[in-house]
């Protein structure tokens, strides 16, 4: 690879990039507040109108990156000439990323600027929109979850394990006990696993706004054991060991002596996150059929955002429906559900009394799921972090390697005995 004489210095850009995470954007500061007071609401039949606050600190340094991302972005395109085919793969991959990146920080001024349509656009671009296929699979769908008649289906956990698994509690301890167990058996030991208040949801980030590789854990946290077994493989055995695998198949095609190797952890994880959540999802069914099968209300709730539906319609749209599955759950767990599905939808929106936005990252975990069943024994299901595209890509110029992180097939049953002992 002959590299720009005149770029600027790699690593600080490298330093700037993975502090960059859209979720990270559009986390209300206020979340936990403003979902028990509706709650408090609720139960009283009553209702609130939840009004969100952002971090304006980092949405205003992220807005402000934009031009030294554009100016990177033109330098690499104009003046980095590849000598290989490695190195054509990884130009259009660091070019893809900057424009990523570009995306975000138009996505932090518009919420600066409460400009939601101009949010909207760099939302689309990031995750894209339900289409109306989507949109009949997830009717489809409902229509089958919503049949009082058929049995449920089980993974490779029996009814019997499963109804003694939904008994066991663990709170946020107990599930950074477990995620650091399966990362130990992997031999990972680069990712920071934290409890703390700040996280709304679990969530595996490959980059943050400290610029480290972080597992979060909300501190009120408290599931089941079949759900923390879920879990486990969700978050740790696909997310987590996905983005390891593409680090090291990135690393593999850089040169010895590359200056782009503090970016190897921008280049392996895309914002797109289709084949990411629909290899966790497909995994989840695996271990727990019924139980972990994406439920359709994400995709209806993005949908109806951007036809203009408010916080609070859309979740009275919801409640019916989620209380017409076959088990539903209890109306207490139900309606905190019903809260997280809602405010996800619509994050990064000041003004819940307005609609025509949604933060769409959570429809991909339905569409991504039917992309990934419809093809489950792909090589690619080991590299999910990055694009179907970019792996197409990958595959036809020089190969998918075998991964350097394998399933642990067995894992996941170790971890299922050990709960049911005690």
């Amino acid at each position: 690879m002959r590299y720009p004489n005149t770029a600027p210095n790699y690593g600080e850009i490298a330093r700037q990039l993975i502090r960059i995470n859209p979720v990270e954007l559009v986390t209300a500061v206020n979340a936990t507040s403003e979902k028990q007071a509706w709650l408090n609401a609720i139960a009283t039949r009553g209702f609130t109108i939840p009004t969100y606050q952002y971090n304006r600190e980092l949405l205003s340094s992220v807005a402000l990156q934009r031009p030294t991302f554009e100016g990177f972005k033109s330098v690499i395109e104009a003046e980095m000439h590849p000598d290989s085919k490695n190195d054509a793969i990884i130009k259009n991959l660091l070019i893809t990323r900057l424009e990523e990146a570009i995306t975000s920080t138009i996505l932090a001024s518009s919420i600066l600027a409460n400009d939601m349509s101009v949010a909207n656009e760099a939302v689309e671009k990031l995750y894209g929109h339900p289409d109306e296929q989507l949109l009949k699979d997830a009717l489809d769908l409902q229509i089958d979850i919503s049949d009082h008649d058929s049995e449920i289906k089980y993974g490779f956990i029996t009814p019997e394990e499963c109804e003694k698994l939904e008994a066991i509690e663990f709170d946020a301890t107990g599930i950074y006990y477990c995620f650091k167990k399966a990362l130990d058996a992997y031999g990972i030991n680069n990712w920071k696993v934290e409890v703390d208040k700040k996280y709304t949801a679990i969530d595996v980030r490959d980059k943050n706004a400290d610029g480290i590789s972080v597992v979060g854990i909300p501190a009120d946290r408290v599931v089941n054991g079949l759900k923390l077994l879920e879990l486990t493989r969700h978050e740790i055995e696909c997310h987590l060991r996905g983005s390891e695998n593409c680090r090291h198949l990135v690393a593999s095609m850089l040169e010895p002596d590359s200056p782009l190797k503090p970016f190897i952890e921008i280049l392996a994880k895309s914002d797109n996150e289709k084949l990411y959540e629909g290899v966790a999802k497909y995994n989840d069914v695996l271990i727990g059929g019924d139980h972990g099968m994406p439920r359709p209300y994400a995709t209806f709730a993005c949908d109806w955002a951007l036809s203009g539906a408010t916080f609070n319609r859309i979740a009275a749209a919801l409640y019916p429906i989620m209380m017409s599955e076959k088990a539903p759950l209890p109306k207490k767990e139900l309606l905190e559900e019903l809260y997280k599905i809602t405010y996800r939808v619509i994050r990064g929106t000041v003004n819940t009394r307005e609609g025509d936005y949604s933060f769409t990252k959570d429809y991909n975990y339905l569409a991504g799921y039917y992309m990934v069943m419809s093809n489950p024994d792909s090589p690619y299901c080991d590299f999910a972090s990055m694009k179907l595209s970019e792996l197409n890509a990958i595959e036809d110029r020089i190969g998918i390697p075998a991964p350097k992180y394998p399933l642990i097939s067995g894992l996941i049953t170790e971890m299922k005995n050990e709960f049911l002992s005690h």
